[in-house]
């Protein structure tokens, strides 16, 4: 769940965010392959199989201040 907010206040905009409200864990489709993993970090003899999915960031608060000339 992600929490996006704005306003506007003639010249100057605030824009506040929270990005993964829940802090659940999850993995992203392209996000990629951890292979770095087991006895000898390589493919060859690793006790993990190939393509363990990178996890997706956990929660983050962002805060923007915007001014227009």
């Amino acid at each position: 769940m992600n929490l996006r907010a704005g306003h506007d206040w003639g010249r100057i905009r605030l824009d506040v965010g929270l990005e993964n409200a829940l802090n659940r864990m999850y993995a992203q489709p392209t996000g990629g392959a951890y292979i770095g993993q087991g006895k000898t970090m390589s493919l060859n003899g690793a006790d993990t199989p190939y393509g363990i999915a990178m996890p997706g960031p956990g929660r983050s608060l962002y805060l923007g201040l915007t001014g227009k000339l």
